[in-house]
């Protein structure tokens, strides 16, 4: 879960820099929300203990921002030329946001997918391995006897 959280913050990170570089443009209002919610999304998924309710809001949240950036995306699609990539930064932001919010909904999917029952049985599971391995663990170690030995002096 680690890496799915590096990997969130990256994409967060990557939106705020989207939104960002808008505050030059001359509609900025109008891009600034957009991505800034994408990244306050991703950014979210950085929380570790979130209620359910809380995880299926921000669920419903990535999936709504993931699917808005590819409809904005192919509402410019048909307007763009052959080098749409130099064309400007919108579509290219676009894209690239619809991208990153992609691994920000499978994180949300993956604790939605890990409930409270999956946690019980992970700590379960856990305690079982313990359990399995301290035993093992016995038998390597030499075993004690009940009364300890007296030492006899030696002389000499």
């Amino acid at each position: 879960m680690t890496g799915m959280r590096y990997v969130n913050g990256l994409a967060g990170l990557v939106l705020l820099i989207i939104a960002l570089s808008y505050l030059d443009e001359r509609d900025w209002a109008t891009w600034l929300p957009i991505y800034g919610f994408g990244a306050l999304v991703a950014f979210s998924f950085l929380k570790t203990r979130m209620p359910v309710w809380a995880t299926w809001i921000c669920a419903a949240a990535a999936t709504g921002a993931t699917f808005s950036y590819f409809a904005f995306f192919f509402q410019i699609a048909p307007h763009l030329r052959g080098d749409w990539i130099a064309q400007g930064h919108a579509c290219s932001s676009l894209l690239l946001a619809a991208f990153c919010m992609i691994p920000v909904l499978a994180g949300f999917s993956r604790r939605l997918k890990a409930g409270p029952e999956a946690q019980t049985a992970a700590v379960q599971s856990g305690w079982r391995l313990r359990t399995w391995l301290s035993r093992r663990l016995a038998r390597l170690a030499p075993r004690r006897s009940p009364t300890p030995h007296q030492i006899r002096p030696t002389t000499r």
